[in-house]
């Protein structure tokens, strides 16, 4: 008898009647089942080709696979066993895209055909919906949806996709799917709310970890879109079938990979022509379809669809319609959205995969880490997430946001305390926060312990040697704000890095008028750098500001005040745009 230890992502992913399936047909006899940190499998031979089949499960990510030769008898056949006591399960999986055999299901003649929240083991929300662990239809969303007797006999199957699939539904038993207006009152179903979006309606869609705001990507509708949105030309991200993807992007063969994946991220890729959702950018934001509702909806309207996060400004991604404004109609479902999770935005820069927000589709696969103990990491104040370390991994959060904004800061302590008893973690034994003392991460920090306070720029670099496994670096560090070690905005630094990092060189310092205001409003930065060769009234007229506003610049920067000093190699891009004109002020990231 041999005992086959395998540790990595192997559970809620239906990896125990994979194996089940795969003993099966090489005819091995033997039993797998979780324990409290992997997955064990005894069997009486053929390992080398029952290891080989596992290695196929399309989800399952295999850290290791010990193996190891045991005394007993084999029984007869093979099964898959209950979870042993003291099992704590915390491998969980991200949420995973729809599969295509699931998509065919969809689309085919059996009962889930035109099925909104078609799923089995192998796809289907996970992160989102589950409340505790062990990961089992009682600790998540999906308890308040008894299966129907075909829907329970698929679950109890092992032989079946579904066997033991958390969210295994139908028509008859799942959640429900309809259309309501602004004051609550049902207006229908997917049907009406396609026919709405292809009027140039704007609807509100509660999707898997949040509401989108949707529209069709005509000029008209994106206008009125924006106005919605304040004015912003922020990029505005869009879903589409894969045949329409050709009218829309050019893609290499990594950004397609990606694209196809089960993550289903949002690939920027670069566009065809000039396109309203991405105003003066040559790349725009593109993802396919990712559940049964989202494939169903853009195949009845027709055409691509902007998909774009609906919040407040500065706000957390809405779970719920209570406080929306500015959509003409709700396509709500009843599944509640037990955790937030906007969707991932990844980029591919030169052959390599650059994630500029990691969340839907690989929070919250953790990473690997030669540290010991348990600790807490706070990020920085704007486009935040945090970390928790334990047992050698590092959980990294879904994308929090903003925590200058109150209820953004009130959603980074309550996913605090969500992980902490998603992770069996009581209290930390330390906490690393940003060494800005103003910032609220910062203030929170001392909550949880002693922080320990790390400069920004180390923090990147240190973050770079770890991906890179240096122990040992000489780092250039571009960025746009980073309170220094002198009180001062760093951003342009040369830093040497080992067991103590030190900053040896950084870009000559310019004067930061107004701090914030200067980033939003950029002609602020190059007035005060001009103004150090050239007189205010020149360099006023050069960036053609005028009277009153020119003469309250130039007060400002002789008497310092509200002024810092910045070494900003971002602030310092920033003045260069505005005195060219690209951007006189900014209006997203």
């Amino acid at each position: 008898m041999f005992r086959i230890f395998v540790k990595g992502t192997v559970q809620g992913i239906g990896f125990r009647p994979f194996v089940r399936r795969a003993a099966v047909r090489l005819g091995i006899r033997g039993h797998v089942r979780n324990t409290g940190d992997g997955v064990e499998i005894l069997a009486d031979g053929k390992v080398e080709e029952l290891l080989k089949a596992i290695e196929e499960h399309p989800l399952a990510v295999i850290e290791t696979a010990e193996v190891k030769e045991v005394e007993g008898v084999p029984p007869e056949g093979f099964t898959i066993l209950a979870s042993g006591r003291g099992h704590r399960e915390i491998s969980f999986p991200p949420d995973i895209g729809l599969c295509g055999r699931c998509l065919e299901e969809l689309e085919g003649k059996g009962r889930r055909k035109g099925y909104w929240f078609i799923t089995c083991t192998y796809c289907g929300p996970r992160f989102t919906l589950i409340e505790g662990l062990p990961y089992d239809r009682e600790t998540t969303a999906m308890k308040e949806f008894p299966m129907c007797d075909a829907c329970h006999r698929e679950y109890e199957d092992p032989s079946d996709r579904r066997y033991h699939a958390q969210t295994v539904a139908c028509g008859k038993c799942g959640p429900p799917l309809e259309l309501r207006d602004a004051k609550g009152r049902r207006l229908g179903g997917l049907k009406e709310a396609a026919g709405m979006l292809k009027e140039g309606k704007i609807l509100a869609i509660k999707g898997v970890g949040g509401f989108h705001l949707a529209a069709t990507i005509r000029g008209e509708t994106i206008e009125r879109l924006r106005r919605e949105r304040k004015g912003s030309d922020k990029p505005l991200a869009v879903m589409a079938l894969p045949e329409m993807l050709d009218g829309i992007v050019r893609l290499n063969g990594r950004e397609r990979e990606l694209l196809f994946s089960w993550r289903r991220p949002i690939v920027v890729a670069r566009k065809k022509g000039e396109m309203g959702v991405a105003p003066g950018l040559h790349t725009v934001g593109v993802m396919l379809p990712y559940t049964g509702m989202h494939h169903l909806l853009l195949k009845e309207v027709g055409e691509p669809l902007i998909m774009t996060s609906f919040n407040r400004p500065g706000e957390p991604i809405a779970t719920e319609c209570r406080g929306l404004r500015g959509a003409d109609g709700f396509l709500v479902h009843g599944r509640r959205i037990v955790r937030r999770c906007d969707d991932s935005v990844v980029r591919v820069v030169e052959g390599r995969t650059a994630l500029i927000r990691r969340s839907r589709g690989y929070v919250p696969e953790p990473l690997s880490v030669n540290i010991e103990g348990t600790g807490l990491a706070l990020g920085a104040e704007l486009m935040n997430t945090f970390a928790i370390l334990r047992e050698g991994k590092v959980y990294v959060s879904q994308h929090i946001g903003d925590t200058s904004n109150y209820d953004t800061f009130l959603y980074l302590q309550e996913s605090i305390e969500d992980w902490k008893k998603l992770l069996g973690v009581e209290e930390f034994d330390f906490v690393a926060c940003d060494l800005h003392p103003l910032f609220n991460t910062s203030r929170l920090a001392g909550e949880f312990g002693t922080p320990v306070r790390v400069q920004h720029h180390f923090a990147h670099l240190g973050a770079c040697m770890l991906e890179h496994g240096l122990e040992k670096a000489v780092g250039i560090v571009m960025d746009g704000y980073g309170y220094g070690l002198d009180g001062q905005a760093w951003g342009g630094e040369v830093i040497v890095a080992g067991r103590k990092f030190r900053r040896v060189g950084h870009l000559e310092y310019q004067p930061l008028m107004g701090g914030d205001l200067a980033a939003r409003f950029p002609g602020r930065i190059a007035f005060g750098i001009m103004c150090r060769f050239m007189e205010p009234e020149e360099a006023a007229r050069r960036l053609g500001v005028k009277g009153s506003v020119a003469g309250v610049w130039e007060r400002q920067l002789s008497g310092g005040f509200g002024t810092v000093q910045t070494s900003s190699a971002g602030r310092f891009l920033d003045a260069v745009a505005a005195l060219l004109g690209v951007c006189r002020e900014r209006t997203y990231e």
